[in-house]
């Protein structure tokens, strides 16, 4: 009786705090005004194109980058909450009806007596649609052509398992690292999809290749906390705990994944008896000390530089801009440099007009990091062509096949969908241009400002 007490208070938490946006005022535009920005770039690089201050090849480059800015900021779903006071009639009478309902519903209909499902044990499919198959299947055939494709094993393995079809995936990736056995991608591709076909369990083979990984790079996050997981199932709990805190220590304090491993930590200490609070304490401290002491020069020290950069004329202006990116690729040559290091001089490339230098560098960035979504983005952009009479940007073989892999990267964005209906209209394959084009609809906001554009688009091709 106290665990449905429990549950309904529960239940009318949560359905206040649903609610509660609803009597407030409409948020900041904040996403307008981003919006509006990245107008106005586009209407100033019109301006000079216009008065020929920047070439025509490199003002498509930079308005394309625009674009693709604009088209990922649109399409944050970030939309103002009103409501009337009939409304909130409404919603107040929902607080009561929905519980009740709910309670009454369970009664007659649920399986109180069903044991839990782990997390570990659950498959969370991608999903699956023609497009997605299509895609799997081109990757496949391309394997059979191009057998020595590192990255295109490493792809599809991991869209084998997000299918929900791991063993397939296991096979993929050992293929992968016969190619290139000494690649931390392909150990880690292996190495995780081991351990997600036995069910959360890290097998002896998944740990010995998390052992090769930390033996190349001690602070690969991923083999950390899978050794310490592998520690927790072979019944060494303190081991665990201290590779976990060793794991945080060494991470950024806004690492994404800390939260995880706090997690994982928690439950551990829970069922040892340990009171985690210091070890923790002492991590975050740790880190968060580390990154202080690493980056307290560095704001003042920038924007100084930018003032001074900021006051040269206009020619010298570029000089010492171009100046900071050569010094910057340098740098990276010479220590070999981190995924966010060559995709921020891949950046600085476009801005500078220099495509080709830019997509080199975003290569060297995917290479570090192949399953960023972003940084594929990025590369994927570079290889777009000139437009054509319709105003589209070429979309080539290779482009394609890049956006194929974001697709299967990133399914629910709308931007891999949107060049990959470019790249079959240009083709003469209508239907799948349709297809494509359909999709990247269903997955923006009804207030998004291409969404005109784009049903215009479909339309001319009968959509």
């Amino acid at each position: 009786m106290s665990l449905v007490i429990a549950g309904s208070l529960l239940t009318l938490l949560v359905l206040a705090v649903l609610a509660w946006p609803l009597w407030r005022r409409p948020q900041s535009r904040g996403k307008e005004e981003e919006l509006a920005i990245y107008r106005a770039q586009l209407a100033e690089l019109e301006r000079d194109r216009a008065r020929g201050l920047i070439a025509a090849e490199e003002a498509a480059t930079a308005r394309r980058e625009i674009e693709r800015r604009l088209l990922r900021a649109a399409a944050r779903r970030e939309p103002p909450l009103a409501i009337t006071a009939s409304g909130r009639v409404l919603v107040a009478a929902s607080l009561i009806a929905v519980p009740v309902l709910a309670g009454f519903l369970y009664a007659r209909l649920g399986s109180p007596q069903l044991p839990d499902q782990p997390l570990a044990a659950r498959s969370l499919p991608l999903q699956e649609g023609p497009d997605i198959r299509e895609m799997v299947a081109r990757l496949e055939r391309r394997l059979e052509a191009e057998p020595e494709a590192l990255d295109g094993w490493l792809l599809l393995a991991r869209s084998k398992a997000a299918l929900g079809d791991p063993l397939a995936g296991i096979a993929a990736a050992r293929r992968a690292l016969a190619l290139a056995p000494d690649s931390l991608s392909a150990l880690v591709t292996l190495a995780e999809l081991l351990v997600q076909a036995s069910g959360g369990v890290v097998p002896p083979e998944a740990r010995a290749l998390f052992e090769r990984v930390r033996a190349k790079d001690p602070h690969e996050p991923r083999a950390g906390y899978y050794l310490g997981l592998a520690a927790l199932q072979a019944g060494d709990a303190a081991a665990a705990l201290e590779g976990w805190e060793r794991l945080l220590r060494e991470a950024p304090a806004d690492a994404p994944w800390r939260a995880a491993v706090v997690a994982a930590m928690r439950a551990a200490a829970r069922e040892q008896g340990i009171d985690l609070e210091p070890m923790l304490a002492r991590a975050q401290a740790r880190a968060t000390n580390q990154e202080a002491s690493g980056q307290a020069r560095a704001p003042s020290e920038l924007s100084e530089r930018a003032r001074a950069i900021a006051a040269l004329p206009p020619e010298e202006r570029l000089a010492a801009i171009r100046g900071m990116v050569e010094a910057l690729e340098a740098r990276l040559q010479a220590q070999g440099g981190d995924a966010e290091g060559w995709a921020r001089l891949g950046r600085a490339r476009l801005v500078l007009g220099e495509p080709e230098r830019a997509r080199a560098a975003f290569a060297r960035a995917l290479a570090l990091r192949p399953d960023d979504p972003g940084l594929l983005s990025d590369y994927a952009g570079t290889l777009l062509g000139p437009p054509d009479r319709a105003g589209l940007p070429s979309v080539g073989a290779e482009a394609r096949e890049a956006y194929e892999r974001l697709a299967l990267l990133a399914p629910d964005h709308p931007e891999p969908w949107w060049y990959l209906g470019i790249a079959a209209l240009q083709a003469g394959r209508t239907e799948e241009a349709r297809r494509h084009w359909r999709r990247v609809l269903s997955l923006l906001p009804e207030d998004h400002p291409d969404r005109a554009a784009i049903s215009e688009r479909l339309s001319a091709i009968g959509g």
